[in-house]
């Protein structure tokens, strides 16, 4: 507020007293913008407080102090920029990897954009129009869920995404998420063959008997989880530690 606007001057050819102005309207402007005995226009409130409003007509009266019945009338149109930039996309496109694996509620990706209007809150959604809508949801803040099971095993999923910065005469930009969908690899050992051997019979129970098991999976989403898939004493005689692949001895 106080913010100069503009000088608004007059003229009078048998001026008496002083010139003083006086805003009368129209609608909105003369409480977003004030008018001095001077003529000087200033910011009179926030103008964010009206953020419906590009345009405001202020309609301004001019009188001789000495004669105020009579008076002349001017209309300063004032144009304020409220938005002045639009969001922008960080990605355009954004290229996720996915599986068939993927479980509804999972969360794929998260979308963001920059705006240079610092006071903006950018919210995001899906485009109107996809069909990839039955699959994903595209949360307000950016953050984007699978929401169905998918039935495609490989291939491409497209979602036109949409960043907007104000509910209200807001700016938009639009980016699209291509979800690349990719059969699931598995876990696979290091060592298709490993010999730990050979064993005294007396070895005590608890005894380390190999811990050169290792695996590897690209595409890990958990933790991979060993077991033990014996014939017939092996799987008596040995255990293997879940998380580590360590063989021990199990039983004399």
């Amino acid at each position: 507020a106080g913010a100069f606007v503009y000088q608004i001057t007059a003229q009078d050819t048998d001026l008496r007293g002083a010139l003083v102005y006086q805003a009368i309207g129209d609608e909105a402007a003369p409480s977003m913008f004030r008018v001095n005995s001077t003529g000087y226009v200033s910011v009179n409130t926030d103008l964010r407080q009206d953020p419906a409003h590009g345009n405001y007509q202020l309609r301004v009266t001019v009188y001789d102090s000495a004669v105020p019945r009579v008076t002349a009338e001017s209309l300063l149109s004032i144009t304020v920029t409220r938005n002045s930039f639009p969001p922008v996309f960080e990605r355009n496109p954004y290229t996720v990897a996915i599986n068939p694996q993927n479980k509804p509620g999972d969360l794929v990706v998260t979308i963001r954009a920059t705006d240079q209007d610092p006071e903006d809150v950018i919210t995001y959604s899906s485009v109107p129009g996809n069909n990839a809508d039955e699959f994903f949801l595209v949360r307000s803040d950016g953050a984007v869920f699978l929401t169905d099971v998918l039935n495609i095993q490989q291939g491409e999923v497209r979602l036109d995404v949409r960043a907007r910065d104000r509910p209200v005469q807001g700016l938009t930009d639009d980016s699209q998420i291509i979800f690349t969908i990719t059969p699931p690899t598995f876990p696979v050992f290091d060592n298709d063959f490993c010999n730990a051997g050979p064993l005294d019979e007396t070895i005590a129970v608890g005894t380390i008997v190999s811990n050169s098991l290792r695996a590897r999976d690209p595409d890990l989403q958990g933790s991979l989880v060993y077991v033990i898939d014996g014939i017939f004493p092996a799987d008596n005689f040995f255990s293997i530690n879940s998380s580590t692949g360590v063989i021990t001895v199990r039983n004399d």
